[in-house]
C-alpha cells in the first residue's frame, strides 16, 4: 500500500520524533513498515500517477497536461484560469462534480473547465478549443495583475482537508489533535480515522505515527519565546 503523508501547512508543524532514534532510522523504519503494509493489507483505490516533469501544469508544475503534442490519449478534464490561461487537470470525486472541485481550487478568478487528450486539444463544453483563448498559454509569457486563484500575489486557495478532491483512502494528514488518516467520505461528508486505529497500516507503522508529536505554529512561537 502506498501511503502519501500529506501536511496541513495552515494548521500544523511536525516538530518532533522519538529521541530514542535517529531522524534516519526513523524514517527508515517507517517507510520500511509502509513497504511492509503494503503486502499485509492490498489496498482497493489507486491514487493516479502524477508527473513530475518540466512541463508543468500550470498552478501545479508536478502535473504534466497530458500526452506530449502529436500523441493521443484518453480523455482529461482541466480547470483553465480564463484571465492568464493557467490549467490544471482535475477530476471529478465523490459527491464533488469537476466543476465544483476546479472552483474549489481557484474560487477569485473566473474558471472554465476543458477536456481532452491533452490541453492544446481540449475543448470547453461549448466546443471552444482552449488554443482559441485569448489568454491561452498567456501565463508562460507574463503574470496578469489581479489575476489569483486566491485574491493574493499568488498560489491557490487554501482548501480545508475535508474537502480537498485529491485525498484518497489512506493518505495521512496532520491536525491539531495529531495525525489523521483519511478513510473515505459520503455525501460531501470526509472520514477520517487516528492513526492508531486505522488497519490499512501495520501495526508497527501505527505506532510509530501515533508517536509523532504535533505542535501549532502559535504554540511554536510561543515556546521559543519561553526559552529565550
Amino acid at each position: 500500500m502506498k501511503t502519501r503523508v500529506a501536511i496541513v501547512l495552515a494548521l500544523v508543524t511536525v516538530t518532533a520524533i522519538p529521541a530514542t532514534a535517529s531522524a534516519q532510522g526513523f524514517f527508515e523504519s517507517l517507510f520500511g513498515g509502509f513497504r511492509r503494509a503494503a503486502r499485509e493489507v492490498p489496498r482497493a483505490i489507486e491514487a493516479p500517477v502524477r508527473s513530475y516533469g518540466p512541463e508543468g501544469g500550470g498552478f501545479f508544475p508536478f502535473m504534466n497536461e497530458g500526452p506530449a503534442r502529436g500523441e493521443s490519449g484518453p480523455h482529461a478534464a482541466y480547470c483553465v484560469r480564463t484571465c492568464d490561461g493557467h490549467f490544471f487537470p482535475v477530476q471529478a470525486q465523490p459527491g464533488l462534480s469537476v466543476a465544483e472541485a476546479c472552483r474549489a481550487f481557484c474560487p477569485k478568478a473566473e474558471t472554465r473547465i476543458f477536456t481532452g487528450s491533452g490541453i492544446d486539444r481540449s475543448v470547453d463544453q461549448r466546443g471552444v478549443p482552449y488554443a482559441d483563448l485569448p489568454t491561452a498559454f498567456a501565463y508562460r509569457k507574463q503574470l496578469v495583475a489581479n489575476c489569483t486563484c486566491n485574491g493574493k500575489t499568488g498560489g491557490i486557495a487554501a482548501l480545508d482537508a475535508a474537502q480537498d478532491p485529491t485525498l484518497r483512502p489512506g493518505d495521512i494528514i496532520a491536525t491539531k489533535t495529531g495525525l489523521l488518516a483519511y478513510s473515505g467520505g459520503r455525501e460531501r461528508t470526509a472520514q477520517f480515522t487516528p492513526v492508531r486505529d486505522f488497519r490499512g497500516l501495520s501495526q508497527n507503522s501505527r505506532e510509530r505515527l501515533s508517536e509523532i508529536k504535533i505542535m501549532s505554529r502559535g504554540s511554536e512561537t510561543t515556546g521559543a519565546a519561553a526559552k529565550d
